[in-house]
């Protein structure tokens, strides 16, 4: 290895020789956003907004022989249920209502996230859904508009009476 250029072997660099945690320590996103993101998600999959396609029993063993790992009818449901399930359950456990430990509900979140990503770039996620501060931010706004909006009626009332604004 060359010290004065910080090459490596072939040509690579010390930051390709460098561990992948230690180049990317942080991640892109806080664990807040990782966090509004999934209780978007759940919402709007709690209010039918959005709706998730899991693979069809046709679609698993289609995708098992395409691995080189051929499996049956009944193995495939088990499959599919089994993804559904495990959606279910990690929402549930995000949600508070299946019990687990704070490190459970870590990994949870971490494990939908993941989830969440997988299923929107095979698009087998529609609908929409908001992070939790965002539609929180439009419910505030919409609180602010409506009370201009009072505002700006007393004072065209006042015009119209006549009445000196203060």
């Amino acid at each position: 290895m060359s010290e004065d250029k910080g090459e490596a072997p072939n040509g690579a660099t010390d930051a390709d020789s460098e561990p992948r945690n230690e180049r990317f320590s942080d991640a892109i996103f806080s664990t807040e956003e990782t966090v509004s993101i999934v209780k978007g998600f759940i919402l709007a999959y709690m209010r039918g907004t959005l709706t998730v396609r899991f693979p069809s029993v046709k679609e698993e063993i289609s995708m098992a022989e395409s691995k080189g790992k051929p499996i049956d009818e009944i193995k495939a449901t088990k499959n599919v249920l089994d993804r559904f399930n495990s959606l279910e359950d990690r929402c549930g456990i995000c949600l508070g209502t299946i019990q687990s430990t704070p490190e459970q509900r870590q990994e949870a979140v971490k494990t939908l996230a993941d989830t969440i990503i997988r299923l929107r770039s095979t698009n087998r996620i529609t609908g929409t859904f908001m992070d939790f501060a965002t539609e929180d931010r439009i419910k505030q706004l919409g609180t602010e508009v409506e009370a201009i909006n009072n505002l700006l009626a007393q004072f065209i009332n006042l015009f119209r009476s006549g009445a000196n604004p203060p």
